[in-house]
């Protein structure tokens, strides 16, 4: 239903009064109407000429009594209204018709009408619609981008690409809920260089369908951003349906301060044997990225890593980025890695928190690399020698299933860093050991620092296939409310240097339960073990060798044990 409106003009006179015999006056613009008068009509079509002046009865203009609507055939006029005595009410130099009115705003060429005559929050409808154009008033995508502004793909929009789209702007957002499909093997999907405050938002992104190169240029990375700070990409989906190959889907390099939230990632076709150096991933921090937040993604494609944040860069500054709260799925080596490669020694690579994320079904298969070596991969999480990383309320489950061998740790939580904080996680049915944290020797390319103390507690180990907690060459331990149960081979807890040190050992509230083998410590100059218990092992409950001075107390018990209780060496 609608409301009903007068569809005629009221006039007054000065007492406010529907103006009765009266007179109205239509002239020439900015000029007296009475002396200058201009032809009006009684209909809209311009037959029917109307005698000036018009005459009022009740307030309307009338014609042969009865109200009558007037037309004009100019845009503007001057008008005069005087009562019927002569008195003028209002003379008008300049007055819009409006027809006039409405042809203005349904103009779509002239800059200066449509949109331009609205207004909209302190400015005009025009200028909050110029702040994005749509891709479907362009004849390409990247016709679009070259505007400068951000650029809406509408619901349903399905652009193709033949070649990379590019941004051009600072700030410039792509938008909407349409797709990007590239077509053309080995091109990326878009890419911006050197522009902070880009982003993505909605759009769903199909990368090329294949790569012709394993490295650089003829990758199908789908996403690339080269330093751009503050860069944004929430709620995208990387949809890699009918590819015969992937590398990253989102690939960010020397970036800082960005926001990677709420996107899906599906369908990569990697397996096991595909020849990528080092492979893709769904999320990739590369080189100098700080204090990025990676935040409730569903990293659930199937590549080779979930969310890989590496450099190998010397001057690399890579720290404080925020891991939380993702899903990450089904990937052929590692789940989350924090990587400082060999170039990356003296990068500043540190404080990088993993936290809250859920990690599953985590092949750790081998990876066929170009120079047709093999590398065995396999971790949940993985943390290779960063600096002061915290690592806490992560769930990992089913890792390391098909990992045999290998050169690396591999575990549901693996690292070579022995200056973490590992709080709160829990890993269930790993292939390997649960937890494995191995730190190089004073000989290697990363020795442990002198003042390293890795903090591990409130973690638990459900069923892995060996140790349920391996830790190697760590300096300083503080140990506290672990569990580990069910662990098929080794001890359950392993504690061990290679000799180049002797570790210290705090440990209490430890509990090792169903296992084969307890707790094992060997090489340490202090171990200190309270209020701990091993229960229903099947070989040694508690095995010590090499040790300096041992502390065994508080409340500490060893139970139903088949073989020794404790045996010390």
């Amino acid at each position: 239903m609608q409301a009903i409106a007068n569809p005629f003009e009221v006039f007054h006179d000065k007492s406010g009064d529907p103006l009765d015999a009266g007179y109205v006056y239509i002239g020439t613009v900015n000029l007296n109407p009475e002396t200058n008068p201009v032809t009006v009509y009684w209909d809209e079509d311009g037959t029917q000429p109307a005698e000036q002046p018009l005459r009022t009865l009740n307030g309307y203009i009338v014609r042969a009594g009865t109200p009558a609507r007037v037309y004009v055939g100019a845009d503007d006029f001057s008008m005069t209204c005087k009562e019927k005595n002569g008195v003028i009410i209002f003379y008008e130099r300049s007055v819009t018709s409006s027809s006039t009115l409405r042809q203005d705003l349904a103009n779509d060429s002239d800059l200066t009408k449509g949109a331009a005559l609205v207004g909209y929050s302190g400015r005009t409808a025009k200028a909050k619609l110029d702040d994005s154009v749509s891709v479907l008033d362009y004849p390409t995508l990247q016709a679009a981008l070259d505007t400068g502004r951000s650029v809406h793909i509408p619901d349903n929009a399905a652009i193709t690409l033949t070649a990379e789209a590019t941004y051009t702007a600072a700030n410039q957002i792509i938008f909407g809920k349409g797709s990007i499909q590239q077509t053309t093997a080995g091109q990326r999907v878009l890419v911006a260089t050197s522009l902070d405050g880009v982003g993505l938002e909605g759009v769903t992104i199909k990368p090329a369908p294949s790569h012709t190169s394993n490295s650089g240029a003829g990758r199908n990375d789908a996403v690339q951003f080269t330093t751009c700070n503050r860069a944004r990409i929430e709620g995208v989906t990387f949809d890699w349906a009918g590819c015969t190959g992937a590398h990253n889907a989102l690939y960010l390099i020397n970036c800082d301060d960005g926001k990677i939230v709420g996107n899906w990632f599906k369908s990569a076709p990697n397996t096991n044997g595909l020849y990528f150096v080092e492979g893709g991933a769904d999320i990739c921090l590369q080189e100098s990225c700080s204090r990025n937040l990676v935040s409730g993604n569903s990293c659930v494609s199937g590549n080779v890593y979930g969310i890989n944040i590496t450099t190998s860069t010397a001057a690399g500054n890579t720290r404080d980025n925020i891991v939380s709260s993702n899903t990450v799925k089904d990937c052929t080596a590692y789940g989350i890695i924090l990587y400082r490669g060999a170039g990356g020694v003296t990068a500043d690579f540190a404080h990088n928190h993993i936290k809250n994320n859920t990690v599953e079904n985590i092949t750790g298969g081998t990876l066929t690399i170009d120079d047709g070596s093999s590398r065995w991969f396999g971790a949940g999480i993985y943390d290779q020698n960063s600096d002061h990383a915290v690592i806490s309320g992560n769930t990992v489950k089913n890792t390391c299933q098909q990992t045999n061998a290998g050169s690396l740790p591999m575990a549901g939580i693996a690292s070579t860093s022995v200056t973490s904080t590992v709080t709160g996680n829990e890993v269930y049915t790993s292939g390997k050991p649960g937890y494995f944290f191995s730190a190089g020797n004073a000989a290697s390319t990363y020795p442990a620092p002198t003042d390293s103390t890795l903090v591990f507690s409130g973690n638990k180990s459900f069923g892995s296939a060996n140790e349920a907690f391996k830790i190697y060459n760590a300096r300083r331990l503080l140990i506290s409310g672990n569990a580990g149960y069910a662990s098929s081979s080794g001890a359950a807890m392993t504690i061990d240097t290679n000799g180049d040190w002797k570790t210290h050992v705090v440990m209490s509230g430890l509990l090792l339960d169903g296992v084969q083998s307890g707790l094992s410590i060997n090489n340490a100059t202090v171990a200190s073990v309270q209020n701990s218990h091993v229960l229903n092992s099947t070989s040694t409950g508690v095995s010590v060798s090499n040790t300096d001075y041992l502390d065994i107390g508080g409340g500490s018990s060893v139970k139903s044990i088949t073989g020794n209780g404790l045996s010390i060496a």
